[in-house]
């Protein structure tokens, strides 16, 4: 029986690991074609009934957003490979090319009624969001291009399985109670 010498099986190992490892840049799509869907950024994933950030997607909120007809809002940033975001005291943040971020709008529901909160320390979208607790409306993605920021609505369908690009929005009715 033959033993494999010490520097090829290390060689194998290396290269099986690399061969299985995901790139850990995102691909990310041109700005004057964007993806008809909202899975084609890559930047949020459904399993299990949970709407999640997708990996080295990092979620936010802010300090005092602003009151969008009850909609409760979950959102996301990601930064490319190596890149940062700067803040400027006397400006707005200073973020790379290629930043994608993503605002959710969503409201509450139970027992299929739509709730109308304004509580957001009960927001239902800290890491992910469950989907049979909430009903998923918009996810605007913004994309810092050279140029500067792109903008891309995508409505979600009623099932809440896919996000289509709609260049002009949409218009739902909506009976909201109180919850």
């Amino acid at each position: 029986m033959k033993t494999v010498p010490g520097y090829l099986l290390i060689l194998l190992i290396i290269a099986v690991l690399t061969g299985c490892s995901q790139a850990s840049e995102m691909l990310l799509p041109d700005p004057d074609k964007p993806p008809a869907t909202l899975a084609g950024w890559g930047q949020l994933v459904q399993n299990r009934g949970q709407l999640t950030p997708a990996n080295r997607v990092q979620v936010y909120d802010l300090n005092t957003p602003l009151f969008t007809d009850y909609a409760h809002k979950f959102r996301t940033l990601w930064l490319p490979d190596g890149q940062q975001m700067n803040y400027r005291d006397d400006d707005s943040f200073d973020f790379p090319v290629g930043a994608v971020i993503t605002k959710t709008f969503f409201y509450p529901q139970r027992d299929g009624q739509l709730l109308k909160t304004a509580d957001i320390s009960r927001d239902y979208g800290a890491d992910g969001l469950a989907l049979n607790a909430v009903r998923l409306i918009e996810t605007r993605v913004l994309f810092h291009t050279p140029a500067g920021w792109r903008a891309f609505p995508y409505i979600w369908n009623e099932d809440q399985t896919e996000a289509r690009l709609e260049t002009l929005g949409d218009i739902k009715a909506l009976t909201l109670m109180d919850g």
